[in-house]
């Protein structure tokens, strides 16, 4: 699946990915017959109403939605997909599997009945034929590297926010991809990636310098190391923002957390001396973990008479012992 992604080129042809829209509506809605004829002139709606037509359909609609209703509006005709194809900005599209969906439009059934396999077919092809979105969802088994490829190609330049969730084929080589092609990024989220062990972690906290944003959970092989290594020449950073859950943190994670002045928004678990770490390097800790948040390890000291959790809430009093 990765080889053929690869094969794809910023200027390619569309005819390759309208095929793979006619192959979606085929799905969706059984075998199209084309009742034109070649003496007859076509009418078409003008292109403006068909991009009004096309943005009143994913209008409030979950990401999900929104990326089989676009599909099955391009395989209507050339135009629209011509039109359609080229999403608004702000609009969030979304790899979804709607495993947990309970919508009783058709479209959306037609789509849920589908194995995971012509899922995968689907969202690739709308991977090559979308443009223009600048946020996007993975959710579900038939996430795969080849579909982050084609999203990092056709519209990473742009992209504003990400989350991936239990996209369990998802590997290191894919999602660093992604996180490379996205300069602008600002809002990232990862959790449950079972194939993942860290590696995109150094370019996307040190090269995606406008990330406001980073939350990464439930990913119990998760590496830092890479992170650790290069910490000591990273620039300034505008991360405000981080949340770190069941990601295998050790005692030296306060040395990632020293490079990021601007952190004011903190969540993780691991040993108490990431709490200390985080209180003297927070510059204006208005939101550590409270007690709810901090889950210290099997076996470790609690909170309450740790050293470290000792000068943490010595250096930012609202920060709550953990109570078991």
């Amino acid at each position: 699946m990765g080889a053929a992604c690869q094969e794809l080129r910023p200027h390619e042809p569309e005819h390759d990915c309208s095929d793979m829209a006619d192959a979606f509506a085929r799905l969706n809605f059984g075998t199209r017959h084309d009742t034109s004829t070649s003496g007859q002139q076509e009418v078409h709606l003008p292109d403006a109403a068909v991009r009004s037509i096309a943005t009143y359909l994913v209008q409030n609609e979950p990401p999900g939605h929104a990326l089989v209703h676009l599909l099955a509006f391009c395989g209507v005709c050339r135009q629209w997909r011509a039109v359609a194809r080229e999403v608004n900005p702000g609009v969030c599209i979304g790899f979804d599997v709607l495993e947990n969906t309970f919508c009783s439009q058709s479209s959306i059934q037609r789509f849920r009945r589908l194995s995971m396999v012509q899922k995968e077919e689907v969202f690739y092809a709308a991977a090559r034929l979308l443009i223009g979105y600048t946020e996007v969802s993975f959710f579900g088994e038939a996430v795969s590297d080849r579909l982050l490829f084609a999203v990092a190609l056709r519209v990473g330049a742009k992209l504003v926010k990400v989350k991936l969730t239990n996209a369990k084929h998802v590997t290191d080589t894919a999602l660093c991809a992604l996180v490379r092609s996205a300069p602008l990024l600002q809002y990232f989220t990862a959790e449950e990636l079972d194939r993942v062990q860290g590696a995109f972690l150094e370019p996307l906290i040190n090269g995606c310098q406008l990330l406001t944003m980073a939350h990464v959970a439930n990913i119990p092989s998760l590496s830092w190391t890479a992170c650790k290594k290069s910490c000591d020449k990273w620039g300034p950073k505008c991360l405000t923002k981080l949340v770190v859950r069941t990601v295998g943190l050790d005692e030296s994670f306060g040395i990632i957390m020293s490079k990021l002045g601007n952190l004011t928004d903190l969540e993780l678990d691991g040993p108490a001396v990431n709490i200390k770490a985080g209180a003297l390097h927070c510059s204006e800790p208005h939101k550590l973990p409270r007690r709810e948040e901090i889950r210290p390890r099997r076996g470790a000291s609690s909170l309450t008479t740790h050293p470290g959790a000792q000068a943490a809430r010595a250096n930012c009093p609202q920060l709550c012992p953990y109570r078991r």
